[in-house]
């Protein structure tokens, strides 16, 4: 008799005769299993981002097209004579004609569907004697632990047959046909179908050594039924092929040993996961909670070992203790096992309300957080609820340039491209049909050049010991035709090391394409000029608008500030691969060599802004793409600070103080934006503590500070930090907050002191926060008190503020105001000095105030076209100015020359001589300030220039230079000083000459 016959499960009372309590019990037991399902339909409910998916995809395309040849593989040159057997083939035809017929969406639908099943199938196995809601427990546990891994592969298959088997199984009878047929269907799906065959065989060994054998007769066919049931597939015996997680031959390999490959053979005893520094992950603490569950109920329950669920149970638990991968499985069969356990020790009226009541709330509370995608990690922010695949814009952009390349290249000279990750070969599989790859992740394949791929990845940089012996690399690439590389690593370290080992001094590779965060290259001397990677081409050139698209508008909206409470179910990146490409521009000019040091300092006057102006305006363009990428909001701020300080626009441009004032403004704004899209950053926080400190700004660096060492305490040492190391730096910078908490507290009385008498004038308020620096707390006196009290100077004041502290979508609500927008002079005012040498040659620039915080504003979100308008408005204000005002004030110089004239006979009066010398003073004065009005037209040329020629467009930047320069030629020698003239002739001339 099987085991379900020996423990029946009660059956419930009508409900017409059975008492409150129970029915209040069944349906708290049936609402509390309807939220497991919707849990674990939730923790498989997420953007798809493995890579091999389009590896499966484009399987599925050539099988159905009729394409494949079954045992060989058509993704890769390296394998041409290895055999392959795909055990997922079914799987793939499944996955391309769904993906074919109803979209990517439907595709996630159905695996978390299938999660969802296995929670259900999970829960039929703990049928038994006892209470329903230990299973209910257990199985929120399994289904928790295995959530890291619900991810769009075939052993979401896998998972679900497993389970099918083991109830199968516990089940017996007529259930035992299904195993041979469930067996024959899993051989064809999963390269883990081995586990159908080998849990019967563990089934029955743990039968035959239970004291109490069952009564019912176990089939003599079951065993080899099963393995001749894994015979149904295209490659009969050859299916026998472990997985590469059990393979030998991999664990053998450099492939054990390569750092890129250190997730696939992890061990689940590693503790970051547990704490603060992993995010306090729930699944990782439900696989060792459901673990020590087992044993526990194992040592409870001890008629229990002498059967079938020790060796099971187990088996599994050995698997999935030796690698986290195989937690899935161990949970699958696990979680169950535990319930069997427990249900038969604990009676069905023990702690019934007490079990219920906790099954309920822990069930309930993982729904909400499932809902959100923080059970594998409460800082994870990539994991909630959403039907769709992610196409890593990069990738598919790489893939498509590798299949260009290859068809500009004759396929008998057996030129290829050597990528460094295996996420290239998955894109290039569905990207660029019948191109193939040196490597992806199907590692067993791979192993026989393991030792070339880590090799060559050596000499590239991308692992340490880097091999610096170039005649080896030549023969590693001489032996399989590779005349290009396709340098692509996820990770920033490993990418930033092999890009300075390859374009570094004196390099013997050429950059020949960046795809996004993808580089292209090929030995030196391949390749001709013209076809090399140019960045002042890129930058200067008129024509260069097919490789990199000019920024327009700016994203669609502004990240701002949210609630404390409020929780947002993240999806994850989806970036653009100009985000990509302008991260890659900024490290080509982090590496670049800085030329002559002047004082230990680069000397920036010869280093060029081509890199990072390439790197603001794709940033600006991935921006428009996905406003919601923190990384391309870090890199456009990096960006501005590189141009400002490290190139020859830093030294011409230093006059130019408008420039300098926007320039400072896009670097906060885009700093603040990155913080409230990505609180986690550290970079972005440690820039706005640079840039807070160098604006004084002392109340908002405060708050960043304690951010910032909040996140580093998190994270914890580095991978090249001892603990000890780790805590002298956390201790000086912890050093640095105190002093800065001190220095806060101190402005903070001293406002009050100094604010004590002026309750009612907000205004005067804020200027003096501003003094202490205390720019925030001047915001919240302006933004809390009324206009009556404040007026329009305050107003004025209170945009200016949130320009300056990255706050620019508030700043445009307010400049968006009906009444400033119908009396745009309401504002008043704003000045600007001009930054001179001689004291005689100073002058500022007056404007409306409104049209300057909106150009601000503009240029801080880069709504370039609306801030070219802008500016063209001030300059035609100023040549409004200088027609009308000049003519004026020449007339009354001529007129009081001739009244001095007059006075100038001996007979007139020497008071009346003395007080026209003075009007003429005067007069003088103002018409050399008329003077200005070309110059400061000029400035503002010189501006729009700058900002078309960071957006990309050339032709619109040549133009402005143009007119400022011919604006400057005219008042050469008249006007105090030309502040612009020098980064305008600069722009100018690089433009003409990329020209010509």
């Amino acid at each position: 008799m099987p085991e379900s016959a020996t423990l029946p499960a009660p059956k419930a009372v009508p409900s017409a005769t059975a008492p409150r309590p129970a029915r209040w019990g069944q349906r708290v037991d049936a609402f509390t299993v309807a939220l497991l399902v919707l849990f674990a339909f939730y923790s498989a409910s997420f953007i798809a981002r493995n890579s091999d998916f389009w590896l499966h995809l484009a399987t599925g395309r050539l099988l159905v097209s009729g394409e494949y040849h079954f045992g060989s593989d058509p993704f890769a040159y390296t394998t041409s004579h290895h055999y392959w057997a795909n055990h997922s083939w079914l799987f793939d035809i499944g996955l391309y004609k769904v993906w074919q017929w109803f979209g990517g969406a439907v595709l996630v639908a159905i695996k978390a569907a299938a999660v969802a099943a296995l929670a259900g199938v999970m829960l039929l196995i703990t049928r038994g004697k006892g209470p329903w809601w230990i299973g209910t427990v257990c199985v929120l546990l399994g289904t928790l632990a295995l959530s890291p891994r619900a991810l769009l592969q075939p052993a979401i298959a896998s998972y679900l047959l497993l389970a099918v088997c083991l109830w199968c199984l516990k089940t017996g009878g007529r259930a035992y046909r299904a195993i041979p047929v469930a067996i024959a269907i899993w051989v064809n799906l999963d390269a883990w179908f081995l586990l159908g065959p080998s849990l019967v065989v563990i089934f029955w060994i743990g039968r035959k050594l239970s004291a109490n054998e069952p009564s019912d007769s176990w089939p003599v066919w079951l065993i080899p039924g099963s393995l001749a049931a894994s015979l149904v597939n295209p490659y009969h015996i050859h299916a026998f092929t472990l997985p590469f997680e059990l393979s030998p031959s991999v664990r053998q390999s450099e492939f054990f040993n390569d750092p890129r490959f250190a997730a696939l053979f992890l061990s689940p005893w590693h503790w970051r996961p547990l704490g603060m520094g992993g995010g306090y992950s729930l699944a990782a603490w439900a696989f060792f909670v459901l673990l020590a569950l087992g044993i526990v109920s194992f040592a409870i329950n001890r008629k229990s070992i002498r059967s079938w669920r020790l060796t099971v149970w187990l088996t599994f638990a050995l698997l999935a203790s030796w690698q986290a991968r195989l937690i899935p499985f161990f949970a699958v069969v696990g979680a169950p096992i535990c319930a069997l356990n427990l249900r038969e020790v604990v009676a069905t009226t023990s702690y019934a309300r007490l079990g219920r009541t906790f099954a309920l709330v822990a069930t309930v509370l993982l729904v909400l957080i499932g809902y959100f995608g923080r059970e594998n990690g409460f800082y994870n922010r990539d994991r909630g609820v959403a039907w769709g695949i992610h196409t890593d814009p990069t990738l598919s952009l790489a893939a498509e340039s590798i299949a260009r390349w290859y068809q500009g290249h004759s396929s008998q000279d057996r030129e290829v491209v050597f990528g460094t990750h295996v996420d290239l070969g998955h894109y290039l599989a569905w990207f660029a049909p019948g191109e193939k790859c040196f490597l992806d992740s199907r590692l067993q394949l791979f192993t026989h050049i393991a030792g070339d791929n880590a090799a060559i990845s050596r000499a590239l940089g991308l692992l340490p010991d880097a091999d610096d012996d170039p005649h080896h690399l030549d023969e590693l690439l001489q032996k399989y035709g590779i005349t290009a590389i396709e340098l692509y690593d996820p990770d920033p370290q490993r990418m930033t090391s092999a890009l300075r080992q390859m374009t570094g001094s004196g390099p013997r590779w050429d950059v020949v394409r960046i795809d996004g965060g993808a580089v292209l290259l090929m030995p030196k001397g391949r390749i001709s000029p013209g076809q090399r990677f140019n960045a002042e081409r890129l930058t200067f050139g008129l024509n260069n608008n097919d490789e990199l698209p000019q920024a327009a508008n700016g994203p669609r909206a502004l990240a701002e500030p949210a609630p404390p409470w409020v929780i947002e179910a993240g999806n994850g990146r989806i970036g653009s691969w100009e985000a990509d490409a302008a991260t890659v521009y900024l490290r080509l000019f982090e590496h670049e060599d800085p030329g002559l040091f002047v004082e230990g300092r680069p000397d920036t006057s010869k280093r060029s802004p081509a890199l990072p102006l390439l790197a603001v305006r794709a940033a600006r363009v991935g921006i428009e793409k996905d406003p919601a990428d923190s990384t391309a909001w870090l890199v456009l701020a990096r960006a501005y600070v590189q141009l400002g300080q490290q190139t020859w626009e830093r030294d011409v441009g230093e006059a130019l103080t408008p420039l300098g004032r926007i320039r400072r403004t896009q670097v906060i704004a885009a700093l603040v934006q990155a913080v409230l899209l990505n609180p986690d950053s550290i970079p972005a926080h440690e820039l706005l503590i640079d840039t807070f400190q160098t604006e004084n700004l002392l109340d908002l660096e405060y708050r960043h500070a304690v951010e910032h060492i909040r996140l580093l305490r998190r994270a914890g040492p580095t991978a090249r930090e001892t603990r000890e190391e780790f805590n002298k730096r956390i201790a000086a910078i912890q050093e640095f907050v105190d002093q800065l908490e001190q220095a806060v507290q101190a402005a903070e009385n001293r406002f009050l002191i100094r604010t004590s008498s002026l309750a009612g004038e907000p205004l005067a308020r804020a200027r003096i926060a501003m003094e202490l620096g205390l720019f925030q707390k001047a915001i919240d006196v302006l933004a809390n008190s009324h206009f009556d009290l404040y007026g329009a100077e305050g107003l004025g004041l209170l945009i200016d503020l949130l320009l300056q502290t990255g706050q620019a979508a508030d700043a445009r609500n307010l400049l968006d105001r009906q009444e400033l927008r119908k009396n745009i002079s309401v504002l008043g005012f704003y000045s600007i000095p001009v930054r001179v040498r001689a004291e005689s040659q100073r002058w500022s620039y007056r404007l409306l105030s409104y049209e300057w915080l909106n150009l601000c504003q503009y240029a801080a979100v880069g709504n370039y076209e609306a801030a070219r308008e802008m500016l063209l408005r001030l300059g035609e204000r100023l040549e409004h100015d200088e027609r009308t005002i000049a003519p004026v004030l020449s007339k009354q110089m001529s007129v009081q020359l001739a009244v001095e004239t007059g006075l100038a006979v001996p007979l007139g009066p020497l008071g009346m001589r003395l007080r026209a010398g003075m009007d003429r003073a005067y007069l003088n004065e103002s018409l050399k300030q008329s003077q200005l009005f070309a110059v400061m037209r000029a400035d503002f040329a010189t501006i729009t220039g700058s900002l078309e020629l960071e957006r990309g467009n050339i032709a619109g930047a040549l133009e402005q230079g143009e007119t400022a320069l011919a604006l400057y030629s005219q008042k050469k020698g008249l006007a105090p000083s030309l502040p612009g003239e020098l980064l305008a002739e600069k722009y100018v001339a690089e433009i003409r000459r990329r020209r010509n």
